[in-house]
């Protein structure tokens, strides 16, 4: 915003002329003393006080604005101001062009929908800050830029978050991204490529559970569903048939001894077996039939 700076000049009297002699003054001069013009300075100063005045006026009404959020905070107050936005598009300040960038999944109505401009219509009642908090509320912003164009243009620049796994509950399929955050609701059986979750309390949990997979990186490669079970623990199935039925706690422990085990790693090559990590050192496998093998015991 170029601030302009209005310059206050006070209207200084001449110097008063130092007082005579009288010895110097002689009966017979004949020059008469010139005339004084005692108003005319002071109308100057005058006129340059009431500019100065009715432009701190001005200043103070747009820093009122501002202060007050556009007056939403003093809506009673709200007729005292009835041209505020005008005086803005007076000096610039008007809210002419909006261009909105990097958005794919949010419809270019919510973005207009959060920054609220029925209630702003100038960047001297815009809130740039709550405008940007409201916008990265919206589902799919990960990250919102404000910048003010001048003269009169506003840039809205968006970072989306990125689908990472459908989430499978009773009430319906949703996309989220690897925080867990719900992005959108999806038909079932949508997101194809994407990890599948599934189970009450599953989205909020998941970035937990991969921070623990990346230390296993080749069964984090064969994952296609992580079940949550009754909101203690988590049952993987893998892209090769194996389901691992992993404790409450102990993720990583179990997770290790699955691994490390030839003998396991061996009889479960061809798929179709439950493999049962609860027991503290202690593997358990459990045949499965069926095209979906599910929890043997998924209500544990």
């Amino acid at each position: 915003m170029q601030q302009v700076e209005q310059e206050s000049q006070f209207w200084q009297g001449a110097p008063v002329a130092p007082a005579l002699d009288r010895a110097s003054v002689t009966a017979t001069s004949t020059k008469k003393p010139r005339a004084r013009r005692p108003f005319r300075g002071r109308i100057k100063g005058a006129r340059l006080r009431a500019y100065s005045i009715a432009a701190a006026a001005l200043t103070g009404a747009l820093v009122y604005t501002v202060a007050t959020e556009g007056g939403q905070h003093t809506r009673a107050s709200n007729p005292l101001f009835p041209s505020i936005e005008n005086a803005a598009a007076a000096l610039g300040l008007g809210l002419d062009q909006i261009a909105i960038t990097g958005q794919k999944y949010t419809p270019d109505s919510d973005i207009f929908a959060a920054l609220d401009l029925q209630s702003a219509r100038s960047f001297a009642t815009l809130d740039a800050d709550a405008a940007k908090a409201r916008i990265e509320d919206l589902p799919w912003i990960e990250k919102a830029e404000i910048v003010r164009a001048y003269p009169g243009r506003l840039d809205i620049r968006v970072t989306e978050r990125a689908p990472w796994a459908v989430w499978h509950r009773a009430s319906g399929d949703s996309l989220i991204d690897q925080s867990g955050r719900v992005l959108a609701s999806v038909k079932n059986g949508s997101g194809a490529g994407l990890l599948r979750l599934a189970g009450e309390g599953a989205a909020k949990e998941a970035p937990a559970l991969m921070a623990v997979l990346a230390r296993y990186p080749d069964v984090a490669r064969q994952l296609s569903e992580a079940e949550r079970i009754a909101e203690r623990r988590w049952t993987l199935k893998l892209k090769h048939g194996i389901t691992l039925i992993l404790p409450p706690e102990r993720e990583s422990q179990a997770l290790s001894t699955y691994v490390s085990d030839r003998s396991v790693q061996a009889l479960t090559a061809g798929g179709g077996f439950a493999v049962d990590l609860r027991g503290t050192n202690k593997i358990t496998l459990r045949k499965l039939t069926g095209p979906s093998p599910a929890d043997p015991e998924a209500k544990s």
